[in-house]
């Protein structure tokens, strides 16, 4: 016997998306309940939900995906020139 665990983590604008994560979490395991053999036995489970900041959300994308905010061109950018900047 071997037991294989697979993290998945959906991360969507709740502002532009409505997601039902209880209907995606039924529509996931159907899939795996009609492409995998009977005798494979599945077990999937909502996680929770945790409310991400732009800043969270960055942070969270550089750690699993690698891409960071120069990559994909979304930092900050400041509103004080370089050369007014104050060093404290």
């Amino acid at each position: 016997m071997r037991k294989s665990m697979i993290d998945c983590a959906i991360v969507y604008d709740e502002s532009t998306v409505e997601l039902n994560i209880s209907e995606v979490i039924e529509s996931v395991k159907q899939h795996l309940e009609t492409t995998l053999e009977a005798s494979v036995l599945i077990n999937i489970r909502g996680g929770g939900v945790k409310q991400l900041s732009e800043q969270g959300y960055k942070v969270y994308r550089a750690r699993t995906t690698g891409q960071t905010c120069a990559m994909v061109g979304d930092g900050h950018v400041s509103k004080i020139a370089e050369d007014e900047a104050v060093e404290v």
